[in-house]
């Protein structure tokens, strides 16, 4: 009986040193990489809220319903740079370059500045319903490229 009990006390023992040694290393090696972990996602979010451009369109789609096979439909869209820096429109393409055309007010938005892009669809060919792309690309860093539909 009392071999037991020296027996369960040398368990304890032993049980007790790898909790140790495991909490030390667990301090040791955890608690640094965490903090760590923790200052790449402070200097993410700095990053993340550096002044930069912010493309802001007050609508990105345009349904000009029912048109006449003469008609050239058109429509402008408005968009605002609401961010703290330039906006650059780098390149505007479109799904169909024979029936769909674009023409920008300015290619540099200053910030709190609105810009305009019209776009003019060439319906002669066409028949039944359509639906057209236009991609823009900007230096926005969030929003690199947006794309604006026109269907009817």
């Amino acid at each position: 009986m009392k071999e037991n009990l020296r027996n369960r006390n040398n368990i304890k023992g032993k049980i007790k040193n790898p909790l140790l040694i495991f909490s030390i290393v667990f301090f040791l090696f955890f608690l640094p990489a965490a903090q760590l972990l923790s200052l790449n996602i402070i200097a993410a979010d700095k990053t993340a809220i550096s002044p930069c451009p912010i493309i802001n369109f007050q609508e990105e789609t345009w349904d000009f319903g029912e048109i006449t096979p003469d008609e050239l439909p058109a429509h402008i869209f408005k968009f605002k740079n609401t961010g703290e820096e330039i906006l650059i429109i780098k390149l505007i393409k479109v799904s169909c370059e024979s029936c769909t055309d674009t023409q920008i007010s300015t290619k540099s938005i200053a910030p709190g500045e609105t810009a305009e892009l019209e776009i003019t669809v060439n319906s002669l060919d066409m028949t039944g319903r359509f639906t057209k792309r236009i991609y823009l690309y900007s230096n926005d860093p969030k929003n690199p490229l947006i794309t604006l539909t026109v269907s009817g």
